[in-house]
């Protein structure tokens, strides 16, 4: 029985040294999760996402949505499609980018840019002529474009996640935790592509300020919201505008009435992740598994809303959510407009009459 014990004891003990020696797909960090240090109660669990409507069950995956300059909504799906959502009218397809379109904006002229995950960035003509306009930056090819927001000039803020690895492998970004996402300008008039910002951990959403003077990105695996200057001699210069945010965060918005940023968060935090986050030897060892092993259901529902400085205005939850893992939120007419990269359909929950009584002088196109 001893040399059965030994033997199982040397088995394990060689094979936890093989996973926390051999080569392994990510090299980590040690980090410390920052926790929350606004008002007591911010974040508490209201249950307000629990009455949300599901329109367009059709749709699988709808990542993002935006609202184009015919008043229409746009959004792309896990299948390529690109769809436009009129009221009382179902999804009327536009094209297919042969990609997974993670963020789009709409043009002025009706012109479609894309950041797809899988090519770069792309664009469909009034025509549906779908073409790539970008596909690196720097002498490399973009590996994991996501976000995508309109300045008040017409040009295009997009973000890259990952410059690293693909969006298949998210999960040892995750792992990883090193800052490797960028902020980039597309000028839709010359055609070329400049770095804004670089440094980010897992760049996601972003948005422009109403006046275009700064940007706003959300950083996924930091749990926070930082802010980029845009113009003048403080271009590309960053600072953390809210952190130790209570989940994931993903697609950001700005209200077309008030000034008010809508946050989608795409997942709580996990305990275990930021237990792990001071672990680099474990979470290198957990990269040694198969990627599906970390697939998860995900059952909750989060979305806050900030001002310009940060302070959170909202906060609206649900934990066994009928509309669960909410990538963003579109504030249009009265409502806001939650889609999901994880779910099916378009949900749909009135806003907060508290956040309705007033309006601002002018609206920016997201």
């Amino acid at each position: 029985m001893k040399k059965i014990l030994l033997v199982m004891t040397l088995v394990l003990a060689s094979g936890l040294g093989y996973l926390a020696f051999a080569p392994a797909p990510v090299d980590p960090t040690s980090w410390t999760p920052e926790a929350w240090t606004g008002p007591k109660g911010t974040f508490d669990s209201n249950g307000r996402l629990g009455d949300v409507e599901v329109l367009h069950p059709e749709l699988s995956g709808p990542e993002t949505l935006v609202t184009g300059p015919d008043g229409a909504m746009y959004t792309g799906t896990s299948d390529g499609n690109i769809y436009r959502l009129a009221a009382g009218e179902g999804p009327q397809l536009i094209a297919n980018t042969g990609g997974y379109p993670a963020g789009l904006v709409v043009l002025n002229d009706g012109t479609i840019v894309v950041a797809d995950v899988q090519r770069g960035l792309v664009s469909i003509s009034p025509q549906k002529t779908v073409r790539v306009v970008a596909r690196g930056y720097g002498g490399r090819d973009f590996i994991f474009l996501n976000g995508a927001a309109l300045t008040p000039d017409g040009n295009v803020l997009f973000t890259e996640s990952s410059s690293r690895r693909p969006g298949t492998e998210n999960v040892y970004e995750l792992l990883e935790h090193r800052p490797l996402g960028n902020l980039y300008l597309y000028d839709v008039k010359a055609g070329n592509v400049s770095l804004v910002a670089a440094d980010f951990y897992f760049a996601n959403g972003v948005v422009s300020s109403r006046d275009g003077s700064y940007a706003l990105v959300t950083e996924f695996n930091a749990y926070r919201i930082t802010k980029v200057y845009l113009d003048g001699a403080r271009r590309g210069e960053k600072e953390v505008l809210i952190s130790g945010l209570p989940g994931f965060p993903d697609n950001i918005n700005l209200d077309p009435n008030h000034d008010i940023y809508w946050v989608g968060l795409t997942l709580p935090r996990i305990k275990s992740i930021d237990g792990g986050a001071s672990q680099p030897l474990v979470r290198r060892m957990l990269s040694h598994l198969p990627l599906k092993f970390f697939d998860a259901k995900i059952t909750a529902a989060q979305v806050v809303a900030i001002d310009p400085k940060g302070t959170v205005i909202d906060f609206l939850d649900k934990e066994d959510a009928p509309f669960p893992a909410i990538s963003g939120a579109l504030a249009k007419d009265g409502f806001l407009y939650l889609s999901s990269a994880f779910g099916k359909g378009i949900g749909r929950i009135k806003i907060p009459a508290k956040l309705t009584e007033s309006k601002s002088d002018k609206a920016l196109p997201n």
